[in-house]
């Protein structure tokens, strides 16, 4: 359904007729995407792909996104941040300093990015105009 670009919520009532409950949020992990881009590609197609349902100006909406990201990513986000500890504790970090390092670090990489963001832009490049 998701290769058909269903409606996410469809694709848990899906679920459920067939099977007649809800599938718990742990079977959700790594289901759509198989991580030859890498993970964090996934996460922009993935973002890109909830935004064409709902936009994300509401906090619920943003809730919901952030939920179905979690839950799609979860090992994926277990990894980067049991690595990105390891990483920072080789540093003069305090145990608290670090866990706020890693987790805006595990934010930014779960979180929606433009295009030239992900292209490393500081902002927008200025189009040219080809007359």
């Amino acid at each position: 359904m998701y290769n058909k670009e269903a409606p996410p919520q469809d694709i848990d009532l899906c679920f459920q007729k067939k099977s007649g409950y809800a599938a718990p949020d742990d079977w959700y992990d790594s289901v759509l995407f198989d991580e030859k881009h890498g993970w964090e590609v996934d996460v922009q197609v993935y973002y890109r792909y909830l935004l064409s349902f709902l936009p994300s100006s509401a906090p619920q909406n943003r809730e919901w996104i952030n939920k179905c990201i979690q839950r799609e990513f979860k090992t994926a986000i277990a990894w980067a941040r049991e690595n990105l500890t390891a990483s920072y504790s080789r540093t003069s970090f305090t145990p608290d300093e670090i866990n706020q390092v890693v987790d805006a670090r595990i934010k930014d990489l779960t979180s929606y990015q433009t295009w030239w963001r992900i292209l490393g832009f500081e902002k927008e490049p200025l189009r040219a105009c080809v007359v």
